[in-house]
């Protein structure tokens, strides 16, 4: 029996800025890199750092279900688009874009993208309470707080 290949899909943002749709492991390394960053891991829900089996195995059920966009700006990959579809009409959304590249409007051009490519969705983001930059970045684009439990805020 053979499974139904997707296809791989490259949106073009702008002029050397690109998202790459994951639909296999090829690059999943990348991701894998980008997730056990000192950044990311300061930042995240779960601190300590994954192993690379253990992330193969999450990453081949996530994509199932799920999108990950890889981020290639100037032709470097700097970070990438998390999208979990959670219920029928809702998105969580993580971004993550490497420190050297912050502060160069590539996250707020992300997330446009995905709340133009998934407009019937509502979006929901996960932010520590002590992750300031995160906060202010949803808040920035018309996020919402709406629920402040324990360590986390929820942003709609």
């Amino acid at each position: 029996m053979h499974r139904k290949l997707k296809k791989k899909v490259i949106f073009r943002i702008q002029k050397n800025f690109y998202l790459e749709n994951l639909v296999d492991d090829q690059k999943s390394y990348l991701i894998y890199k980008m997730r056990n960053s000192k950044l990311m891991r300061n930042n995240s829900i779960n601190k300590r750092k994954i192993t690379f089996n253990s992330h193969k195995e999450w990453f081949k059920k996530f994509i199932h279900k799920n999108k990950i966009y890889l981020v290639s700006y100037n032709l470097k990959y700097v970070g990438y688009l998390r999208l979990k579809f959670r219920q029928i009409n809702k998105i969580e959304i993580s971004i993550f874009i490497k420190k050297k590249f912050q502060n160069k409007n590539i996250a707020s051009k992300i997330l446009n993208f995905a709340l133009l490519k998934y407009k019937n969705y509502k979006f929901i983001a996960k932010v520590l309470k002590s992750n300031i930059v995160s906060q202010n970045f949803f808040r920035k684009n018309n996020f919402k707080s709406s629920n402040k439990k324990r360590k986390l805020l929820i942003i709609c």
